[in-house]
């Protein structure tokens, strides 16, 4: 696992197929489709990683919410209390990572 969450959330991320047949590639691949009449993503990484935006988007709104309820308790442990998390994952997302 790396030292940044969002990393190993961009890991998660799926290029488009390619075959060594191009007939069998997406046609959003690299090197694209023999068959000129398929349009746009047919092998579902578009999809994918439209998801995994939504996600990354989620944690960037939990570190938010995070660094403002330590701001507004004054303490890291209220923190920690209310949503159950160990402090070491605490103190990654605080320090972006």
């Amino acid at each position: 696992m790396s030292d940044s969450i969002r990393d190993d959330l961009e890991s998660l991320r799926r290029r488009h197929h390619e075959c060594e047949d191009c007939w069998y590639s997406c046609p959003l691949s690299e090197d694209g489709c023999c068959d000129d009449t398929q349009k746009g993503c047919n092998c579902g990484a578009k999809e994918h990683n439209a998801r995994l935006d939504a996600v990354i988007v989620k944690v960037d709104r939990l570190r938010a919410i995070l660094a403002g309820a330590e701001l507004a308790s004054g303490s890291a442990e209220h923190v920690l209390l209310y949503v159950n998390m160990p402090r070491a994952e605490y103190e990654a997302i605080k320090a972006g990572r």
